[in-house]
């Protein structure tokens, strides 16, 4: 599916409509899983490598807050 295709219309119609009842916590979790849901319509061997980079910069933003002086910097250097 892509974003100029008539399925992903109703796609993005259910995902806000349901995102829009739901408190900031589960709406993030919502929009996260459905935006794998929406690159997995594209093809199954890309997920692995998204997970990966979701990950990676999930945890690097984690170590970056908890470091102080040039460790931020290292840190995000690493990540990229």
């Amino acid at each position: 599916m892509s974003f100029n295709s008539l399925g992903f219309l109703p796609f993005l119609a259910l995902a806000a409509l349901i995102s829009y009842k739901l408190k900031p916590r589960p709406r993030n979790a919502l929009l996260f899983m459905l935006s794998l849901c929406f690159y997995a319509f594209y093809g199954l061997s890309c997920l692995p490598y998204l997970l990966f980079s979701v990950l990676l910069t999930y945890f690097a933003a984690i170590f970056i807050e908890s470091a102080q002086g040039k460790g931020r910097k290292a840190i995000l250097c690493a990540a990229l």
